[in-house]
């Protein structure tokens, strides 16, 4: 039981309670509350918390005694593709930084078939990056089609 983490650590304080929401409050309700089968994309201009949002989700889940697994794909160069294979058996799978993969066809193929294992087992799926769906440049047509069928949350950016 418990959380994991894969190629980095969580960083320390990266809670809900460290996150001011402003007029996001929407979106930390939402990953304050998941259900089983929820299949999320939260995305947002870089420095709006993204990352903080899904780690937060992490260490959540395990004080909820969940096995909860964040990865972040910026690390991909150093990871092969096989690394996504079994995270279906996790309550709650993290997949930071999408926009890292898009275009290598090898990482593409293996996050749609993640998601569909993730699907079929009714766990959660959390997916960060930094643009819209639509905006990433994937070459795996049914890739973008799982994505875009996700609730897809945008963080806005706070007044001063």
């Amino acid at each position: 039981m418990g959380q994991q983490s894969l190629s980095i650590s969580l960083k320390p304080h990266t809670d809900f309670a460290n996150y001011y929401a402003g007029p996001n409050r929407l979106v930390v309700n939402t990953l304050m509350h998941l259900s089983p089968g929820d299949f999320i994309y939260v995305w947002g201009a870089p420095g709006l918390g993204v990352s903080h949002l899904l780690q937060a989700c992490c260490e959540a889940a395990e004080r909820d005694e969940k096995r909860a697994i964040y990865l972040d794909l910026t690390a991909h160069p150093f990871v092969a593709t096989e690394l996504l294979e079994g995270l279906e058996a996790y309550d709650l799978v993290l997949i930071d930084h999408i926009e890292a993969i898009a275009g290598q066809e090898a990482w593409e193929h293996a996050l749609f078939h993640l998601y569909n294992r993730c699907q079929n087992t009714q766990n959660r799926l959390l997916i960060g990056a930094h643009g819209a769906p639509v905006s990433l440049a994937l070459i795996l047509p049914d890739l973008l089609s799982r994505l875009k069928a996700m609730l897809v949350l945008q963080l806005k950016p706070l007044n001063d």
